[in-house]
């Protein structure tokens, strides 16, 4: 399987990224190409860092988080994480057009 998928994203045309990608394999930041095409790999085998990945981005100074598809699972956990944040949650495209004339 790792090496099925390190063939698939190896076919894209990579840049490093203009603001951090945060892979939970690592739980920071990251620009390089290289880094996070290789932390995508890991990520199939590796545990997540949910956690340390959120604690993560509040260090960085988020302060909201915004939740997108079907449920409240990733916001209810967030919320266990830390209480100051701000959710929003994003379920259908009502919930878009909504969130887009109210914030």
């Amino acid at each position: 399987m790792k090496k099925i998928f390190q063939s698939y994203i190896n076919q894209f045309e990579w840049r490093d990224a203009k603001f951090p990608v945060v892979q939970n394999v690592n739980a920071q930041g990251e620009t390089d190409k290289e880094v996070i095409k290789s932390n995508m790999v890991k990520q199939l085998y590796s545990p997540v860092q949910f956690i340390n990945s959120t604690e993560w981005l509040i260090d960085q100074g988020v302060d909201h988080f915004i939740e997108i598809g079907p449920g409240k699972v990733l916001s209810g956990l967030i919320k266990k994480i830390n209480r100051d944040v701000k959710l929003t949650s994003i379920q259908t495209l009502e919930d878009v057009k909504g969130w887009n004339e109210n914030d």
